[in-house]
């Protein structure tokens, strides 16, 4: 998974301003979110292998841009201040252009890409959406398709136990 991501990684940066950028999954049941794929330039967070419990990023704007289920775009204070989150609260550094769309799957929020820049206001459009979107869109194909994989595999090892049993 992480090979598909870095060359997904390389096309975003192809089309966009994507030197930092996230991508989040969110196990809805659970209420957990993991991060699979994270490059940022300023932001040395450690990634975690394992999952987070998502109450404890309250103050994530990637968290809250997936709650409410909308591409989210500005200078990242001003989208906390809409949150009503304090600047200094937040998680992450604060950048002067912020990019998330939410990945969506069967009408389900999934989990999220986000793209930032340091260095350049009003840096992302709203094409830069449209393509970010896209990306998220295919980026959700790829681990829906590799979540049908491991659920298929998992079916025939117990297919084969099943029968292994029976047979014994």
């Amino acid at each position: 998974l992480h090979t598909t991501l870095v060359r997904i990684h390389d096309e975003v940066a192809g089309l966009i301003y994507a030197q930092n950028i996230m991508i989040v999954l969110w196990d809805r049941q659970k209420d957990e979110i993991r991060i699979p794929y994270f490059v940022d330039q300023v932001d040395h967070w450690p990634v975690h292998e394992g999952a987070l419990p998502l109450a404890s990023l309250k103050n994530s704007l990637t968290v809250r841009m997936m709650q409410k289920g909308e591409p989210m775009m500005g200078p990242s204070s001003a989208l906390a201040a809409q949150f009503g989150i304090a600047e200094e609260d937040c998680i992450g550094p604060a950048s002067l252009s912020w990019l998330g769309v939410p990945m969506v799957s069967d009408g389900e929020v999934r989990g999220a890409v986000v793209v930032q820049s340091y260095d350049r206001p009003n840096r992302y459009t709203r094409e830069s959406a449209e393509v970010l979107a896209y990306v998220a869109q295919h980026i959700g194909i790829v681990l829906d398709r590799r979540d049908a994989n491991v659920g298929l595999e998992d079916l025939v090892a117990l297919r084969a136990r099943e029968l292994r049993d029976a047979n014994v």
